[in-house]
């Protein structure tokens, strides 16, 4: 739920420096800007996000990169 908000709140950011941007007659700049700024949101909306962070926060996923640690380190 945070992470959505974050990545909204990042995007917003970002397209309103894109506007900025665009006001200043710079449209290039300020469409690569917007491309950047949309980044986050699409992320959210495929829930690559949403997978991360269940990844990150999950003590079984945790336990499995232990399982699957590197061979050498206990020898």
């Amino acid at each position: 739920m945070i992470a959505e908000t974050v990545c909204s709140a990042v995007s917003a950011a970002g397209l309103g420096i894109a506007a900025i941007t665009a006001y200043r007659r710079r449209f290039l700049a300020a469409a690569r800007t917007a491309a950047y700024a949309l980044i986050p949101v699409g992320l959210v909306m495929t829930g690559i996000v949403d997978w991360l962070a269940d990844t990150a926060f999950s003590p079984m996923a945790w336990a499995g990169f232990g399982v699957l640690g590197p061979p050498g380190c206990c020898s």
